[in-house]
């Protein structure tokens, strides 16, 4: 699916729909979902998304990005159980989206190529998910399309952060 959605975006057969909108909302709207699995499981997903966060991008886009992080998360859960999903506005405007795990973290040598095409770190991680490697390229893709940035960080046996920024929406 992912490959099939990466294709049709970049060759703009599928229509992007950009608004602004409150990517708190969304992170609300999205979180929601997951509360099934993290009953039946015993995990626990921790929203921090209390304060107004105006975006200017496809919200259809943006959750699609949003579940390709918390779904990593959750093959890549921590002992504790604990994932988390932030939305922080930055003080000049514009917002910070942050999806951190608690689990077993990513070699240093490896980041640079977390979003490469069909790239997938086996060592650090087990692979549970069965994924091949083109998600996060997909991420990446769709938060640039949209002027934001996305960048990660890790450290080995504490977690790692994906962290979005968009700049500050411009209402039409």
């Amino acid at each position: 699916n992912s490959v099939m959605e990466l294709s049709k975006v970049s060759s703009g057969a599928e229509k992007l729909n950009p608004v602004d909108f409150d990517m708190s909302q969304l992170c609300f709207e999205v979180a929601g979902r997951y509360d099934a699995v993290c009953e039946q499981n015993g995990w626990k997903l921790q929203l921090e998304a209390n304060k107004e966060c105006m975006v200017r991008a496809d919200p259809a886009m943006m959750e699609r990005v949003l579940h390709n992080l918390l779904g990593n998360a959750t093959h890549h859960m921590g002992a504790d159980g604990v994932f988390v999903l932030r939305a922080i506005p930055m003080p000049n405007g514009g917002c910070r989206v942050e999806v951190e795990d608690h689990g077993p973290g990513i070699p240093p040598e490896e980041l640079p190529h977390l979003f490469d095409r069909f790239y997938r770190v086996d060592k650090a991680r087990a692979r549970k998910s069965g994924g091949n490697g083109i998600g996060l390229s997909l991420v990446k893709f769709l938060v640039e399309l949209f002027d934001g940035t996305i960048a990660v960080t890790s450290q080995l046996g504490k977690g790692t952060t994906f962290t979005l920024t968009f700049p500050l929406t411009t209402k039409s």
